[in-house]
Protein backbone atom coordinates (compact mmCIF):
# COMPACT_ATOMS: atom_id res chain seq x y z
CA UNK A 1 0.00 0.00 0.00
CA UNK A 2 1.31 3.70 -0.93
CA UNK A 3 0.26 6.70 0.34
CA UNK A 4 1.66 10.09 -0.73
CA UNK A 5 0.43 13.65 0.31
CA UNK A 6 2.32 17.42 1.59
CA UNK A 7 3.38 17.32 5.12
CA UNK A 8 3.19 20.87 6.33
CA UNK A 9 4.42 22.38 9.53
CA UNK A 10 0.85 21.96 11.48
CA UNK A 11 1.43 18.40 10.98
CA UNK A 12 4.82 18.15 13.12
CA UNK A 13 3.16 20.78 15.56
CA UNK A 14 0.05 18.68 16.06
CA UNK A 15 2.41 15.45 15.94
CA UNK A 16 4.33 17.08 18.94
CA UNK A 17 1.47 18.32 20.96
CA UNK A 18 -0.48 14.78 20.86
CA UNK A 19 2.62 13.15 22.04
CA UNK A 20 3.32 15.73 24.79
CA UNK A 21 -0.68 15.29 25.77
CA UNK A 22 -1.06 11.40 25.80
CA UNK A 23 3.37 10.64 27.15
CA UNK A 24 3.33 9.35 30.49
CA UNK A 25 6.97 10.84 31.74
CA UNK A 26 5.30 13.75 32.39
CA UNK A 27 3.28 12.20 35.02
CA UNK A 28 6.33 10.88 35.93
CA UNK A 29 8.15 14.41 35.91
CA UNK A 30 5.50 15.59 38.26
CA UNK A 31 5.90 13.25 40.85
CA UNK A 32 9.74 13.43 40.96
CA UNK A 33 9.26 17.39 41.42
CA UNK A 34 6.77 16.72 44.27
CA UNK A 35 9.51 14.39 45.55
CA UNK A 36 12.38 16.56 45.47
CA UNK A 37 10.22 19.32 47.14
CA UNK A 38 9.00 17.39 50.18
CA UNK A 39 12.51 16.57 50.63
CA UNK A 40 13.83 19.89 50.75
CA UNK A 41 10.89 20.67 53.07
CA UNK A 42 11.72 17.97 55.61
CA UNK A 43 15.22 19.05 55.73
CA UNK A 44 14.44 22.49 55.85
CA UNK A 45 11.88 22.03 58.82
CA UNK A 46 14.89 19.23 60.67
CA UNK A 47 17.25 22.26 60.93
CA UNK A 48 14.39 25.40 61.58
CA UNK A 49 13.37 22.65 64.64
CA UNK A 50 16.47 22.86 66.01
CA UNK A 51 17.84 26.33 65.99
CA UNK A 52 13.99 28.35 66.67
CA UNK A 53 11.75 27.65 69.50
CA UNK A 54 9.09 24.67 68.80
CA UNK A 55 5.93 27.53 67.98
CA UNK A 56 8.46 29.47 65.62
CA UNK A 57 9.13 26.08 63.92
CA UNK A 58 5.52 25.29 63.69
CA UNK A 59 4.28 28.54 61.96
CA UNK A 60 7.55 28.13 59.20
CA UNK A 61 6.40 24.32 58.79
CA UNK A 62 2.90 25.12 57.99
CA UNK A 63 4.25 28.32 55.69
CA UNK A 64 6.42 25.67 53.60
CA UNK A 65 3.72 22.95 53.44
CA UNK A 66 0.88 25.98 52.45
CA UNK A 67 3.64 27.22 49.82
CA UNK A 68 4.29 23.75 48.79
CA UNK A 69 0.61 22.99 48.03
CA UNK A 70 0.43 26.51 45.81
CA UNK A 71 3.60 25.67 43.94
CA UNK A 72 2.04 21.88 43.29
CA UNK A 73 -0.74 23.35 41.78
CA UNK A 74 0.78 25.70 39.93
CA UNK A 75 3.07 23.30 38.69
CA UNK A 76 0.76 20.34 38.20
CA UNK A 77 -2.00 22.64 36.07
CA UNK A 78 0.81 24.38 34.07
CA UNK A 79 3.36 21.33 33.39
CA UNK A 80 1.79 20.74 30.06
CA UNK A 81 0.87 23.99 28.88
CA UNK A 82 4.51 24.96 29.24
CA UNK A 83 6.11 21.56 27.89
CA UNK A 84 3.16 22.49 25.02
CA UNK A 85 4.01 26.30 24.05
CA UNK A 86 7.71 25.42 24.57
CA UNK A 87 7.48 22.33 21.96
CA UNK A 88 5.39 24.75 19.69
CA UNK A 89 7.90 27.64 19.87
CA UNK A 90 11.10 25.55 19.48
CA UNK A 91 9.55 23.74 16.39
CA UNK A 92 8.76 27.26 14.77
CA UNK A 93 12.06 28.30 15.84
CA UNK A 94 13.51 25.51 13.71
CA UNK A 95 11.22 26.74 10.85
CA UNK A 96 12.74 29.80 10.76
CA UNK A 97 16.08 28.75 10.54
CA UNK A 98 15.24 26.06 7.89
CA UNK A 99 16.07 22.92 9.74
CA UNK A 100 12.48 21.05 9.57
CA UNK A 101 12.41 21.31 5.30
CA UNK A 102 13.40 17.52 5.77
CA UNK A 103 10.47 16.49 7.57
CA UNK A 104 7.91 19.02 5.66
CA UNK A 105 7.06 18.68 2.26
CA UNK A 106 6.08 15.90 -0.41
CA UNK A 107 6.20 12.08 0.87
CA UNK A 108 5.35 9.19 0.24
CA UNK A 109 5.08 5.71 2.84
CA UNK A 110 5.02 2.85 1.41
CA UNK A 111 3.25 -0.35 3.89
CA UNK A 112 5.15 -3.56 3.00
CA UNK A 113 5.73 -6.29 4.62
CA UNK A 114 9.31 -5.81 5.90
CA UNK A 115 7.96 -2.49 6.83
CA UNK A 116 7.19 1.05 6.67
CA UNK A 117 9.00 2.86 3.83
CA UNK A 118 9.12 6.65 3.70
CA UNK A 119 10.48 8.76 0.52
CA UNK A 120 11.01 12.44 0.64
CA UNK A 121 13.37 14.41 -1.71
CA UNK A 122 16.18 13.53 0.50
CA UNK A 123 16.32 9.99 0.23
CA UNK A 124 14.33 6.98 1.27
CA UNK A 125 14.33 4.87 4.72
CA UNK A 126 12.89 1.69 5.76
CA UNK A 127 12.00 0.89 9.01
CA UNK A 128 11.08 -2.67 9.90
CA UNK A 129 7.97 -3.45 11.80
CA UNK A 130 9.52 -4.86 15.17
CA UNK A 131 11.18 -1.27 15.33
CA UNK A 132 7.97 0.52 15.09
CA UNK A 133 6.00 0.00 18.49
CA UNK A 134 2.35 1.21 17.83
CA UNK A 135 -0.12 2.61 15.50
CA UNK A 136 -2.10 5.51 17.03
CA UNK A 137 -5.32 6.71 15.57
CA UNK A 138 -5.14 10.65 16.32
CA UNK A 139 -7.70 13.14 15.12
CA UNK A 140 -6.21 14.24 12.05
CA UNK A 141 -3.69 11.78 11.54
CA UNK A 142 -2.13 8.48 12.22
CA UNK A 143 1.25 8.47 14.38
CA UNK A 144 3.00 4.87 14.10
CA UNK A 145 5.85 5.35 17.02
CA UNK A 146 9.02 4.48 16.90
CA UNK A 147 9.92 5.27 20.53
CA UNK A 148 7.55 7.60 23.09
CA UNK A 149 8.64 10.99 20.91
CA UNK A 150 9.57 10.07 17.69
CA UNK A 151 7.51 8.93 14.65
CA UNK A 152 5.98 8.30 11.66
CA UNK A 153 3.18 11.33 10.80
CA UNK A 154 0.47 10.11 8.09
CA UNK A 155 -2.43 13.34 8.15
CA UNK A 156 -5.95 11.34 7.36
CA UNK A 157 -6.40 14.31 4.16
CA UNK A 158 -4.05 11.48 2.82
CA UNK A 159 -6.71 8.55 2.10
CA UNK A 160 -9.30 9.60 -0.65
CA UNK A 161 -11.49 7.39 1.12
CA UNK A 162 -12.80 5.61 4.30
CA UNK A 163 -11.53 2.28 2.83
CA UNK A 164 -8.31 3.27 1.98
CA UNK A 165 -7.90 4.18 5.91
CA UNK A 166 -9.47 0.93 6.94
CA UNK A 167 -7.28 -0.91 4.92
CA UNK A 168 -3.96 0.95 6.19
CA UNK A 169 -5.22 0.32 9.62
CA UNK A 170 -5.50 -3.62 8.96
CA UNK A 171 -2.27 -3.86 7.19
CA UNK A 172 -0.02 -1.62 9.86
CA UNK A 173 -1.55 -3.31 12.87
CA UNK A 174 -1.45 -6.92 10.95
CA UNK A 175 2.08 -6.61 10.70
CA UNK A 176 3.14 -4.91 14.12
CA UNK A 177 1.13 -7.65 15.74
CA UNK A 178 3.47 -10.11 13.40
CA UNK A 179 6.26 -8.39 14.26
CA UNK A 180 6.06 -8.50 18.34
Amino acid sequence: MKISFEQNIEDLIEFNEFTIKSNKNLDYYNNLFRFIVFLGISFTFSHIYQLMAPTIAKILLASLILGFIILDFFFNFNFETIALKSSRHSLLKKIENNNLRKFAGYKTIEILETGCKGTTAFGSELVSWKKLKNIVDAPNAYYIYLDSFFGIIIPKRAFETEDQMIEFKNYTNKYLNQAS
